[in-house]
């Protein structure tokens, strides 16, 4: 991978973190907010900083297998511009993941929407 996505998570850390000083707080946030619900309890372990390709017919497809397949949870942030695609640019997410999990792991599940990522945690 490049530092594309590692340059842009640095420099807009404050938007994709929510507002949460840093990734373990925003970690713990979601971890608590999970505690609230019924079922059984989900703890965050992995974050990642992806920016993906929303004009690819599996976007939709790939995203969701991470989330049901992993107990994944995907922060929208919203449209970028990285350089990936002119004009409409990529999309940028903050993912948390409820287990250890490799970028090569992030790329199975994902295949064709990945421009880039950068694990944050």
């Amino acid at each position: 991978m490049s530092d594309i996505a590692k340059n842009e998570y640095i420099k807009n850390s404050a938007k994709y973190l929510e507002g949460f000083p840093t990734i373990e707080d925003l970690i713990s946030h979601y971890n608590e907010e999970n505690s609230n619900f019924p079922g059984p309890e989900i703890t965050y372990l992995s974050a990642y900083f992806l920016i993906l390709n929303p004009d690819h017919p599996g976007y939709e497809g790939e995203l969701t297998n991470l989330e049901c397949d992993t107990g994944a949870h995907s922060i929208h942030f919203g449209t970028i511009h990285t350089g990936f695609i002119e004009g409409e640019g990529e999309v940028g997410r903050v993912v948390l993941i409820p287990k250890e999990m490799s970028e090569g792991e992030l790329r199975q599940i994902m295949p064709s929407i990945i421009f880039d990522l950068y694990r944050i945690k």
